[in-house]
Order: C-alpha cells, then sequence, then structure tokens
C-alpha cells in the first residue's frame, strides 16, 4: 500500500513539474502559473500564480542565477541543470520564485524582500517587454 502511495505520488509530481510555467506581461503587472509554486499543485497538478503589480517592485534588472547572492537552494518544485520551477532559497537568504529554462534571467526584486526570476529562451525579449509594460530595469 505504501509503495502505490509513494508511486502515485511521483507520477503526480513528475506530470506537474513538466507542465510548462506561463508568463503573462500586461499594463502595469507581470503575473507567472506554475504548477511548482506550492505542494498542492505539485502533487495534483494544480496551476498557482505570483501576480506582481508594479507598485510591488523594488528593482529590475537582467543578471545570472546560480552564483553569488543568487546561488539556488531548492525547496520546492524543479532543479535541472538550467531548468528550474518552483520556490527557492537564494545564496542571500531571499525567497525567490522561479520559472527558468535559462542561466540568464529577468530577475525582479519585490519590496517585501521576495524575488520573482523569469528566464527564457529569449529572456531579452521578455525583459523588453517587462521594462515597457511594467518597471524599468537598472543595471545590475
Amino acid at each position: 500500500m505504501v509503495l502505490l502511495i509513494a508511486g502515485g505520488l511521483v507520477v503526480c509530481a513528475l506530470t506537474s513539474v513538466t507542465s510548462p510555467s506561463v508568463v503573462t506581461v500586461g499594463d502595469g503587472y507581470i503575473n507567472v502559473e506554475s504548477t511548482s509554486f506550492n505542494l498542492v499543485g505539485g502533487l495534483l497538478g494544480i496551476s498557482s500564480s505570483k501576480y506582481v503589480a508594479s507598485e510591488e517592485i523594488a528593482a529590475a534588472f537582467v543578471g545570472q542565477v546560480g552564483q553569488g547572492d543568487f546561488t539556488l537552494h531548492r525547496q520546492l518544485g524543479l532543479d535541472s541543470g538550467d531548468t528550474n520551477v518552483g520556490i527557492f532559497a537564494l545564496g542571500n537568504g531571499a525567497t525567490a520564485y522561479l520559472a527558468t529554462t535559462n542561466a540568464t534571467c529577468l530577475i525582479i526584486e519585490l519590496k517585501n524582500g521576495e524575488y520573482l526570476i523569469i528566464g527564457t529562451s529569449d529572456t531579452q525579449a521578455l525583459a523588453n517587454s517587462f521594462s515597457q509594460n511594467v518597471h524599468p530595469l537598472k543595471t545590475p
């Protein structure tokens, strides 16, 4: 019975982490939907979102994750090479919501001390859209 339950949890977890995250940039906000942003979503494949309005943002820039203050320590989700989706602790101790398939990411620091970090195959295009619609970028 224990093996059956454990197997079911593994199948659910594998199914949810292979589901793509969806990033929406709108007028004054960015929203990321992912099944890896909470435990229930990770186990049952239910998406949750991280919505950030422009007034919640302290700073935003394009930078590299995986080193220094942006070393990643997975709390919940998937970490496999450059693919990191879920909730992570950063090298500086902050909590970060990540949805990236790239080491070069749009790094958004929130006023509450958390981070939203997003990277795609064309992170620069994402950053350009973000800077035009949500918040200006600074040089790190």
